[in-house]
């Protein structure tokens, strides 16, 4: 995904805030509208055009895989919706990556496959 170096080391001090997301949404209409709201449409480009470079730069090496040929670029809303459920993710702890886009009754969070398939997520790491 979306790398950043920091130009100097961060303070080790004591964290004195408040740890998670301090954003109170009234009515989020999505996951991509809450991700705009926190994130912004800059570092969303910046990461969807970088993935994108990243992935043609790289697509000889991944040519014979299946998931390469099946491959287009991701939008911006792709990349906030991306980004959304990964937040997500660290709320809603499940055992694996594929559990999140489980139907099984007991364990299915509804707004993954919803937000986005399974596969594509899965391939938008692989960039």
């Amino acid at each position: 995904m979306c790398g950043v170096k920091l130009a100097k080391k961060p303070s080790s001090g004591p964290f004195l805030g408040t740890p998670g997301v301090n954003i109170v949404f009234d009515h989020p209409v999505s996951v991509a509208d809450v991700m705009n709201t926190i994130i912004g449409d800059d570092l969303t480009r910046l990461c969807t055009e970088q993935s994108n470079i990243y992935h043609r730069q790289n697509e000889q090496k991944w040519k014979m895989l299946p998931k390469t040929l099946k491959w287009s670029n991701i939008t911006p809303e792709e990349m906030r919706k991306f980004m959304g459920l990964i937040v997500l993710m660290g709320q809603v702890r499940k055992e694996s990556v594929r559990e999140y886009w489980s139907t099984d009754p007991t364990i299915s969070t509804p707004i993954f496959p919803q937000t986005m398939s399974r596969n594509r997520f899965e391939y938008i790491p692989s960039v």
